[in-house]
């Protein structure tokens, strides 16, 4: 049975019936021409329609049993069901909804037999949006950002190149759903209406959204489930909830993520003296949460650790003074620019900031990479060790690995540079897509950010906080 596949088997039953003249006489010759031995054991679940997976890789990990049964659970409704699939797909941080939604773009662009057409994925953030190869929602429904109502919704124009690539669209897989307001789903909806069926919502497409209620939520506008008309687009989800977060090993830090994330009003006195003890520290000021940051790295030199805040200036200010107290500093400029591009090209084909296209590193400085590479993911948290005119060598988790120029578009501008950036700070709304061992909290911090910002952490005992301001406002 050596390289006989499921549907090489099924040819053969099917060309042995049509000449077989009787059960016996058909088991007989199947035996024969598929090349089965007498003791061979089939697997007729999967021959004869059980599509499961017992296994999925993405990103070079496997997805565990809730991802698995989510997973197999959409792809045998797809290729079974004419009617489209609704699903909210909710659980805390680590528990892999990014890496579910990445195993789901793949197997649908395949059942498809589409790159990207079939399967739109995208996001509320650039971040999120980048980590799985998608645009913003605003981007890709072309839906104003500062749009304050829906009386610019229209039809996409006929024939036009954005109508026919929604009227491909088989399913609409959307991460960071707790990012997303009502009139953004209900945009979404009215343009794929538009392109597909009005008479269906979303057009008659699939769609999966993928977030955590009890995270951060739309910064302007209601919450999907409280406008009006996204109301009834909500109460077509159904829910599957993954559990296991892959991410934190210690059981206390658990428990107190989960009192965090869900409000347990009894527990939350002795998670905040708990958290008193371990996060608590002194100082007001931007130096003193760098003088921190700074000690944590010295006296955990194979940790990774980031600042967390509310303001982006704050952000450029501490990665900038952070870089400064480095030596064996260097200047990458962006290379091979051009600005005549009329869209994506073989070279010039990851979406970029071109204000950002210049680059400043130094041995030793934290990085992030801005785009997927080989087998690292967008938001790979690691350390610069060496570079030279052509490479940058970074140490991640996994490894060091020498990192080469990739090309970026912007409009009409092209440019190559290396897939990296400044990560020694982050805003609580742009650090969805990292992990690191514990951060370090400066500023105010509301308490719709306060699960957000301690689960980036694989350790509660590695994040520390300024005058403990997440304690009083949790308590409130």
């Amino acid at each position: 049975m050596d390289g006989l596949t499921v549907a090489a088997l099924r040819d053969h039953i099917i060309r042995v019936r049509e000449s077989c003249m009787s059960l016996s006489d058909f088991v007989e010759k199947f035996v024969q021409a598929s090349g089965l031995n007498a003791n061979d054991v089939i697997n007729l679940p999967l021959l004869f329609g059980n599509h499961d997976k017992t296994s999925v890789e993405i990103d070079g990990l496997t997805l565990n049993t809730e991802q698995l049964k989510v997973f197999n659970k959409v792809m045998n409704h797809l290729r079974k069901d004419q009617d489209p699939i609704y699903m909210f797909v909710s659980g805390p941080s680590g528990a892999g909804k990014t890496l579910l939604l990445k195993a789901l773009r793949d197997a649908t662009r395949s059942h498809f037999h589409s790159e990207e057409e079939s399967c739109i994925v995208t996001a509320f953030t650039f971040t999120g949006a980048r980590s799985i190869d998608g645009a913003t929602i605003n981007c890709t429904f072309r839906i104003p950002v500062n749009a304050k109502n829906d009386n610019w919704i229209g039809s996409p124009q006929k024939n036009s190149s954005f109508e026919n690539k929604l009227k491909k669209a088989k399913i609409v897989l959307v991460d960071g759903i707790n990012f997303i307001n009502a009139s953004l789903i209900h945009s979404m909806d009215q343009k794929l209406r538009s392109a597909l069926n009005g008479q269906k919502p979303f057009g008659g497409a699939s769609v999966i959204m993928f977030g955590d209620l009890y995270q951060m939520t739309p910064i302007n506008g209601s919450p999907i489930w409280k406008g009006s008309t996204a109301n009834s687009l909500w109460r077509l989800m159904k829910l599957e909830e993954l559990t296991k977060n892959e991410k934190v090993a210690d059981q206390d830090d658990l428990d107190m993520l989960d009192v965090l994330r869900v409000g347990a009003p009894y527990l939350i006195q002795a998670v905040s003296e708990k958290l008193k003890s371990m996060c608590e520290m002194k100082g007001e000021t931007m130096e003193d949460v760098i003088q921190e940051v700074t000690t944590l790295k010295l006296n955990n030199s194979d940790k990774s650790f980031a600042v967390l805040t509310n303001k982006n200036n704050d952000v450029d200010k501490i990665n900038d003074k952070i870089l400064n107290q480095l030596g064996n500093r260097r200047m990458f400029k962006a290379q091979d620019c051009v600005s005549n591009l009329r869209g994506s090209t073989s070279t010039y084909n990851l979406t970029g900031k071109y204000d950002k296209k210049d680059l400043e590193v130094a041995i030793g400085c934290q990085v992030m990479l801005t785009a997927n590479y080989k087998t690292l993911s967008y938001g790979t948290v690691g350390k610069v060790t060496s570079f030279t005119d052509d490479t940058i060598t970074v140490k991640f988790p996994t490894g060091h690995v020498p990192l080469t120029r990739c090309g970026w578009l912007h409009l009409q501008h092209g440019w190559k540079q290396f897939p990296l950036a400044l990560a020694e700070a982050f805003t609580f709304h742009n650090c969805q897509e990292i992990t690191v061992d514990g951060v370090v909290i400066f500023g105010e911090l509301e308490e719709r950010n306060a699960y957000t910002a301690l689960s980036r952490a694989r350790s509660l005992k590695l994040c520390h906080k300024l005058n403990v301001i997440i304690l009083r406002i949790v308590l409130s």
